[in-house]
């Protein structure tokens, strides 16, 4: 097969060849097949393939969280680039395929010779032997006639009907024997009129027609389509792999803020390559803080920032942390106790809350106050003052009051005795039948109660780990001087007398001593300011205390025996002053209840 471009021909080879396409002069074309053979359909289908492709190329998984094509590789430049050269490459040959039909001297097609076949489609003509014929496939009706040549070339021609069939197979074989005869005679001009690039010994052209070849009037692009194509490819397939990751990279950026999840951000750092730092620094951590504050726990927060140490939201993430540690410090103030504050303490040592925490102790005490000045027995201020006093010295220095008891026996008890010996029912009863049963010195576990009570009732103020009243032992003035410096301070005197009050009873035939007891409970406080004092008065009993029901536990006494019927009573007595005082104590603070 010979290539030849028909510019390049002789200006009478060029004459020859059109005169043959057209019949005018031999040798004419056995059969010809007009078209370019459908090139310019295939180069267009191709150019809008390559153009489809690179279209659904950029799009396939674009901005998709995750998606490995969401991001091209590097190695896509070369195919974004074959791409780019393929659109308009096949585009501008589809073009020039199109104006070749315009442009060429000569119908397009494929023209078969006696001597050759002629590939005329475009302005290159191939030419292939018929002496180089490998097979010949017999036209038939409706079917086609197909000449094949050595290399692997083939043909085909329509075969029309039977008679059309038949004069085309009659032609062909007839040319054969022509080129056999021609070949073995050497004739020059049976030659010429069987091939019409024969070069022959004498031309045939007018001695006075044009001498110059045909000139190639196809525009300069058609010749450098390769070249276009190329420099298009060159310069827009490192375009498009650009836009297309930055595009995309962007798109899944959005995307991932749109959701702002830890598994989004997350998504986006496993393809992502603009925004890494962003993502990575701030967007992701921020987004895994976001879920750590909606578990509302102080440990989610401390576990983000254990697993982020000094990010770039380590501010953030304090601030949620300081947030999250508020919040816990409220469900413990909740709680109105010290206790409760201590567990928040515990369970977070490091919280930093220590001006909190502080004001959450001292809401407890102004809310002491605040109890009391509800239940305050009056409307004293000097009694609010020592409260209010009494609260910040609880709040420095610590729960402690202490109580301590002063018990005396006025001497008009001696009296009392002397007029019950006196007496005719109690002659046989000795001399002292009332001072032996109220000995100042003995122990007096009972005042124990009182304190008990009186502990009680001032929770009832202060909640229970704000104060604990305690007894305090005996103590002499300068003790009680030295104890009175260190912790709030209840010194209770009270004295066991006789005013001349006596009971007479038929049960046990005998007369016993109404007790009066009087004295002084005397609040002081570290601080050196004035004391509180209530007054202790006790009468003695309308009638003889047989036995009392107190109004606090462990101050009430059984009947009295009728066999020694004075330990009873006297103890009754003793009891029933010691509930009085308790009263007394709680009345000082809370203000008696309705009755």
């Amino acid at each position: 097969m010979r290539r030849i471009d028909f510019y390049k021909l002789s200006r009478e080879k060029q004459e020859r060849f059109l005169a043959s396409t057209k019949g005018s002069a031999p040798p004419a074309s056995i059969v010809h097949r007009a078209g370019d053979g459908g090139r310019t359909v295939r180069f267009a289908v191709a150019s809008g393939v390559a153009a489809i492709a690179l279209v659904i190329l950029y799009l396939v998984r674009f901005g998709v969280l995750g998606a490995s094509l969401a991001v091209h590789p590097p190695y896509f430049i070369l195919i974004d680039a074959a791409l780019a050269f393929v659109v308009p490459f096949a585009a501008l040959r589809a073009i020039g395929s199109w104006r070749a039909a315009k442009l060429l001297p000569y119908k397009p097609g494929v023209y078969v010779f006696p001597m050759c076949l002629v590939d005329a489609r475009d302005k290159t003509l191939r030419i292939f032997a018929m002496t180089d014929i490998a097979s010949i496939g017999k036209a038939t009706p409706g079917g086609s006639l197909r000449l094949s040549f050595r290399g692997g070339r083939s043909f085909s021609f329509a075969g029309g009907d039977s008679h059309n069939a038949e004069m085309l197979n009659r032609g062909i074989d007839n040319s054969q024997e022509q080129v056999k005869h021609a070949l073995a005679t050497s004739d020059d001009t049976e030659l010429t009129t069987l091939d019409p690039f024969y070069d022959a010994k004498k031309g045939w052209t007018s001695p006075i027609g044009p001498k110059e070849p045909m000139i190639d009037r196809a525009p300069a692009w058609r010749r450098f389509d390769w070249a276009i194509a190329l420099g298009m490819a060159v310069a827009f397939g490192p375009m498009i792999w650009f836009v297309h990751n930055k595009s995309s990279d962007d798109a899944m950026l959005k995307k991932a803020i749109a959701e702002s999840s830890p598994e989004a951000f997350q998504s986006y750092l496993s393809v992502g390559k603009r925004h890494t730092e962003d993502v990575a620094g701030t967007l992701l951590p921020r987004a895994e803080l976001e879920r750590a504050k909606g578990q509302q726990s102080v440990e989610a927060i401390t576990a983000f920032i254990t697993a982020h140490p000094q990010s770039a939201i380590d501010r953030e993430a304090q601030d949620a942390l300081r947030e999250a540690l508020l919040r816990e410090l409220g469900k413990a103030k909740k709680g109105a106790s010290l206790a409760s504050l201590a567990v928040f303490e515990k369970k977070y040592p490091n919280h930093k809350l220590g001006a909190e925490i502080a004001g959450a102790r001292h809401d407890l005490y102004t809310a002491a106050v605040a109890r009391f000045r509800a239940n305050a027995p009056s409307d004293d201020a000097q009694l609010l003052a020592f409260v209010q006093r009494l609260a910040k010295q609880l709040e420095l220095k610590g729960t402690n009051v202490t109580v301590i008891f002063r018990r005396e026996v006025s001497p008009a008890l001696v009296q009392a005795d002397k007029l019950m010996a006196g007496a005719p029912s109690n002659r046989a009863f000795g001399a002292k039948q009332v001072t032996k049963y109220f000995d100042p010195t003995a122990d007096q576990p009972k005042e124990a109660d009182v304190v008990a009570a009186f502990n009680k009732a001032m929770r009832t103020i202060f909640s229970p780990d704000l104060i604990d009243v305690k007894m305090g032992p005996d103590m002499d003035d300068a003790a009680q001087a030295a104890a009175a410096a260190k912790d709030p301070l209840v010194a209770v005197r009270y004295r066991f007398g006789w005013l001349g009050t006596a009971y007479t009873s038929q049960t046990f035939k005998r007369a016993f001593a109404g007790i009066h007891v009087g004295g002084e409970a005397t609040f002081t406080l570290p601080d050196g300011g004035a004391p509180v004092r209530s007054r202790i008065e006790v009468p003695p009993a309308r009638q003889l205390p047989v036995q009392y029901a107190a109004l606090h536990d462990g101050l009430s006494a059984p009947p009295a025996e009728e066999a020694n019927p004075e330990v009873g009573v006297y103890a009754a007595t003793d009891l029933r002053a010691l509930d009085h005082i308790a009263t007394i104590l709680e009345n000082t603070f809370i203000k008696p209840a309705a009755k």
